[in-house]
């Protein structure tokens, strides 16, 4: 073989000898030992939250899905997104993308809104504005003179507080009179108070009537007051249980009957259920969320510093002219609400029957 043609075919042969994958193709392969084990748990989590979105809490099978924050969803949609993006997976990353625009839309469109609602003004004469405070103190973890400088900061004119007694029974006395003093100095005349299981209601009104509905593992307590222009004005306080082992609708029926059955102005408190719960959407005629009817921002509540679920509720009836509606981070693992509010007419508060939540 001539000189020439074995050069020619050493020329042939090299490429082939020398053929390397690039390093951005060897790269490409090291990032899947991360972006695989990232999809494999994304796409279960993505699919087990769109179902508990469809079904939501109907069915007890379906519930702990139903429960499962937008916000974690969304979360890991955009971290397993900028892992696509680093490694140049282009094709991964617009499937990543897609599969976030529904969580996405829950959390900026549905769950929460930017605006505050415009407040038509009453032309009924309404009466002094008055403000509500709710809150889940956490028995005092957070630290109770650290929840006691927040409430005089808010200086409700009724409070309603929930698991307000201490994790250590020894300080329950220290509790009751530190906030007693507190309301005082307000210049409240009496602090009236009522406590109830693990609620305590707080008011410069006069509690008139007081009833303790029966709720099944359940705190709840239906009060009548009168305020300084001699409006009745008629709370039901609620503590409901926590935890997901519980179906929550066949409880949230009976809150929801309770409602309807006595009938009242406001209703706060710790729900443990969210705000988009089936027996929540749509609220008894009527009535509506506060949030929906003045607030706007982050609305979840807990947990505390990351709240992702809106479990803790104030609902709002008829004779209400809401104002306006603040949630603000405390000493607790729960978001505190306020709610300011004028009562736009007056009306003679009937005696309701008050029923066992078991009743049909």
């Amino acid at each position: 073989m001539s000189r020439l043609a074995k050069e020619t075919v050493g020329d042939v042969a090299k490429p082939a000898v020398n053929r390397r994958p690039p390093w951005s193709a060897k790269r490409r392969q090291w990032w899947w030992l991360l972006l695989g084990p990232c999809w494999l748990l994304y796409v279960p989590l993505w699919c087990a939250w769109a179902l508990g979105q469809i079904y939501r809490d109907q069915y007890a099978a379906w519930e702990r899905f139903f429960h499962l924050p937008a916000p974690g969803v969304v979360a890991a949609g955009l971290l397993l997104l900028g892992l696509c993006a680093v490694s140049r997976h282009r094709r991964l990353g617009l499937v990543a993308g897609l599969f976030l625009i529904w969580p996405l839309t829950i959390v900026l469109a549905y769950d929460n809104h930017w605006l505050s609602p415009r407040i038509p003004v009453s032309d009924s004469h309404p009466t002094n504005p008055l403000r509500l405070l709710d809150w889940n103190v956490w028995h005092g973890m957070g630290g109770w003179d650290n929840v006691l400088e927040t409430l005089d900061r808010e200086r409700p004119d009724i409070l309603v507080l929930a698991e307000y007694t201490p994790s250590d029974p020894v300080h329950d006395q220290h509790h009751l009179e530190s906030l007693n003093t507190l309301l005082l100095s307000w210049g409240w005349e009496v602090a009236h108070t009522f406590a109830s299981g693990s609620m305590l209601i707080a008011s410069r009104f006069p509690l008139l009537h007081i009833e303790r509905p029966q709720l099944p593992s359940s705190d709840c307590v239906l009060v009548d007051f009168e305020n300084d222009s001699g409006e009745p004005l008629r709370v039901l306080a609620l503590d409901l249980p926590s935890g997901l082992r519980a179906h929550r609708d066949p409880l949230l029926r009976k809150v929801k009957a309770l409602i309807t059955n006595t009938q009242p102005d406001l209703v706060v408190g710790d729900f443990n259920a969210i705000r988009q719960a089936t027996q929540l959407q749509p609220l008894p005629e009527g009535y509506r969320h506060a949030y929906d009817a003045a607030g706007s921002g982050w609305s979840y509540t807990w947990p505390v510093p990351v709240p992702v679920l809106a479990i803790d509720q104030c609902v709002i009836g008829r004779r209400i002219e809401p104002i306006d509606y603040t949630l603000g981070t405390g000493a607790s693992d729960h978001r505190w609400q306020r709610f300011d509010f004028r009562l736009i007419r007056s009306k003679q508060i009937s005696s309701a029957r008050f029923f066992h939540a078991d009743d049909d």
